[in-house]
């Protein structure tokens, strides 16, 4: 096992230093393939060893590893359940380190920072918001609208929880007024759970819109009528009618 430590390191080390060049494609897909059950099984230090060894950390196809990463904290279903997201906290600022990219979506139009909300994941939340590239995907939408904070919204359990993620996610400028394709917002969600406290903390983030303003009716001059009056027609004088006389 010593020997074996031993000799990964050394590999490690002529690969940072250019003696050994970097992983042909079929290696690097075997890199990744590790990668990703490195993440999956939460071993820390094997995902770092395996980046080291040159293992992509953004791939066009595939499971995208930081999505591996923020997807693995399953929504817990009380207090005491759900698994702890240190783990994958470390694993998700190893990966933004190494440069992945937070704005990339799975199949379901589904983002690492929507991930965290949807689960609560607060820590893994709070690595990603500390990243401009992830702040910067904070308003993106997957494919039925839904953003980071609708996620969280909808949440019908552990109000304590979410509520933290809301605000994390409100203090990084998430718009509590986006609608998604059912017409719905953040705020509808929190209200149709019950959730009062995320109403009244989304209440205050809602964005201020200009009061109404009435405009003054302007006041019409009552429109004078003329009075037509019937044309006055000459008298009709009766005609005279003349007797003629015949004569005898």
């Amino acid at each position: 096992m010593k020997r074996d430590l031993n000799t990964k390191t050394l590999f490690i080390s002529l690969i940072s230093v250019g003696i050994i060049g970097a992983p042909t494609p079929h290696e690097a897909r075997i890199l990744r393939h590790n990668l990703v059950n490195a993440i999956l099984g939460e071993k820390v230090e094997e995902v770092g060893n395996l980046i080291k060894e040159g293992a992509p950390v953004n791939v066009t196809l595939g499971t995208k590893p930081i999505i591996a990463a923020t997807q693995m904290a399953t929504i817990p279903t009380t207090a005491t359940t759900g698994k702890d997201d240190r783990k994958m906290a470390q694993i998700t600022r190893i990966l933004l380190r190494n440069e992945a990219n937070p704005a990339v979506k799975d199949a379901s139009g589904m983002t690492p920072l929507m991930w965290a909300a949807r689960n609560g994941a607060n820590r893994i939340l709070r690595e990603l918001l500390r990243n401009k590239k992830a702040q910067a995907t904070i308003n993106m939408e997957d494919r039925n609208g839904d953003t980071a904070l609708i996620w969280a919204a909808k949440a019908t359990i552990l109000p304590k929880k979410y509520l933290a993620t809301a605000r994390a996610l409100l203090k990084k400028k998430a718009n509590p007024d986006i609608k998604n394709k059912k017409g719905e917002s953040a705020f509808f969600y929190a209200k149709e759970s019950g959730n009062t406290k995320m109403v009244e903390l989304l209440r205050r983030y809602m964005p201020k819109r200009p009061p109404m303003t009435i405009m003054p009716v302007p006041i019409r001059k009552p429109i004078r009528r003329s009075v037509i009056r019937p044309i006055a027609r000459p008298a009709i004088r009766p005609i005279r009618r003349s007797v003629i006389r015949t004569r005898r």
